[in-house]
This record gives C-alpha cells, structure tokens and sequence, in this order.
C-alpha cells in the first residue's frame, strides 16, 4: 500500500505491506518521521511494540556488544536456499521487500550470489537502522545498515 499511514493503522492491518516513502519507517508515509524507540527504549528494553513474543525480543546491541557479531561463515544449503551459521542455526534466504514498488526480492542477477537474506535489528542509525545480510556466495554483514522501510526480516533472539 501506498498511501500515508500511521502506527496504528499498521497495528490494525498486519498484512499490509506499506511502502513508498523510502526516507521513514515502515509504518509512515512522512519523510521525517523516525521513531528511534519502536522495538527498543533508550535502555535498550523491549517495548510494546517488538513484534516477537514474551520473552524473545528483536535483536538490539547491548552496550559495545553487537550482535551476530561472532558469526564468520555459514555452510550453504542450496536445497532450501539458506544458511547454516555455527551456534545459531539454519537461517532462510528470505530476500527483502521493496521500499519503492513492494517487490519481493529472494533471488538476485548479480552473478556472484544468487540468493540472499536480511533481518532487522532493534538499533536505529539516524534515519536508518541495523541489519544482519547474508549472500550465498557466503558473504555477510554482522550489523550494516539499511533504509528503514525496506521489507526485512526478523529473527528474534530470547531476552534477557
């Protein structure tokens, strides 16, 4: 959907995919509108709206400590096209959603990958936000950043 919108009304229809605004979050068609403290507050606790269930929350960095921050490669799995990362396990290629059509992207021209994943981190970066990325061809970013209303995955980790 297209048009401007709000957090509520994200709430009320949890299976819209809101875009367009290419310079916000998610939820809003306002170019300056930027809620630093949507999943984590300033203490780094869960709010109301982490979208993961009691006791996990979305990943955030805690202090210095970023996470994924140990993970260094993966063993592919071209059969279910995802990764399996030591420690933390099987991790699907769920691509990313477009922040200017809503187009979903799991494969890739780029002939050095053909397929990828992307899932957010509760820490925003000015109008920005992190994200842990990987590539078949093994490549990966551990805590990158990314525009905040490209269509990206969650994995929730438990909370402390």
């Amino acid at each position: 959907m297209t048009e401007p919108t709000n957090l509520e009304n994200a709430i009320e229809n949890p299976m819209n995919f809101y875009y367009g605004a290419s310079t916000s979050d998610w939820y809003s068609g306002k170019t300056t509108n930027y809620n630093d403290y949507l999943w984590a507050d300033a203490s780094n606790n869960k709010t109301p709206y982490d979208p993961c269930p009691y006791g996990w929350r979305v990943p955030h960095n805690q202090g210095s400590t970023i996470p994924w921050a140990e993970i260094s490669s993966g063993t592919k799995m071209e059969s279910t096209y995802g990764i399996i990362f030591s420690g933390i396990g099987y991790w699907q290629a769920a691509g990313q959603r477009s922040n200017s059509n809503g187009a979903n992207y799991v494969w890739s021209t780029n002939t050095s990958y053909s397929y990828m994943g992307f899932f957010w981190g509760a820490a925003p970066n000015g109008n920005e936000a992190r994200k842990f990325e990987f590539y078949s061809n093994g490549n990966l970013s551990a805590w990158q950043t990314g525009m905040r209303d490209l269509g990206f995955s969650i994995r929730c980790v438990k909370d402390n």
